[in-house]
């Protein structure tokens, strides 16, 4: 794909190996609407910055449902 377009891809992976984060970028996956999930998605996304990996994301309020307690105020 490099040859041909002269562009990288963009790969985003729920699963990785060692070195991964030189090829590709990580999701987490979605984490539930309630503070105790937001609670454990932030450290985890962090996490990986001790690891070297840059490139992390989650899904911290799902697609689907109505978050509970406000919890995703302070982000909108």
């Amino acid at each position: 794909m490099i040859r041909i377009t002269q562009k990288r891809p963009f790969v985003l992976a729920r699963s990785n190996f060692i070195g991964f984060d030189r090829y590709a970028a990580h999701w987490t996956g979605d984490y539930g609407m309630t503070w105790e999930d937001l609670r454990c998605g932030i450290p985890t996304m962090l996490s990986y910055g001790l690891f070297g990996v840059l490139m992390i994301g989650s899904d911290i309020c799902r697609f689907h449902g109505n978050a509970l307690g406000g919890v995703f105020y302070p982000f909108a």
